[in-house]
């Protein structure tokens, strides 16, 4: 082997070995832009859902009831009232909807539950009773099944509390726990 063969064999080497870190930045870069992209759409379609949805129905829930508390479907308050009722049923169809995204992993579940963790399992237990008995009489048994396994995990969530984010303190950015 000549010096030639030797000269072209360490440059083809150094060549790879550049072009392989390359690729390695490229998909290290292309990932944390994919899970920024992932918490900025979990936020915009929260906000949606928030603005066209939760948030109506939780004044009405207040100004009717006074404060969140379960509704069942022979409320009488619930049964007068076909706002209520619609948007009640409004509520149910988008938060399936996000739960569905959550579930998959379309959507952030972590910037979920900062955005809207407890409220969420305070809503899903007050309309728990509308749900099983929706998937009762229509026999819809898949009904708001998302949105249930949603609830069950955010529960889980709020029983780890801080212990968890002090695990987390190196992917949370600005946040830090000590």
């Amino acid at each position: 082997m000549d010096v030639i063969q030797i000269i072209l064999l360490i440059a083809s080497v150094v060549s790879s070995t550049g072009t392989i870190l390359a690729v390695l930045l490229a998909r290290k870069s292309f990932l944390a832009d994919h899970e920024r992209r992932k918490k900025q759409s979990t936020i915009e379609f929260y906000d949606t859902v928030s603005n066209g949805s939760t948030l109506p129905l939780r004044q009405l829930i207040y100004s009717t009831y006074g404060r969140i508390e379960t509704i069942t479907p022979s409320d009488d308050k619930y049964m007068s009232m076909p706002e209520l009722r619609e948007k009640t049923r409004s509520y149910l169809r988008n938060m399936e909807r996000l739960s569905t995204g959550i579930n998959l992993g379309v959507y952030d579940f972590e910037v979920f539950y900062s955005l809207s963790g407890e409220p969420t399992i305070q809503l899903y237990k007050a309309l728990m009773p509308l749900i099983e008995e929706r998937r009762k009489s229509n026999d819809a048994v898949s009904f708001c099944i998302e949105f249930e396994k949603l609830y069950h995990e955010l529960v889980k969530r709020k029983q780890l509390g801080l212990a968890y984010y002090k695990r987390k303190t190196k992917t949370l950015g600005a946040i830090h726990f000590s």
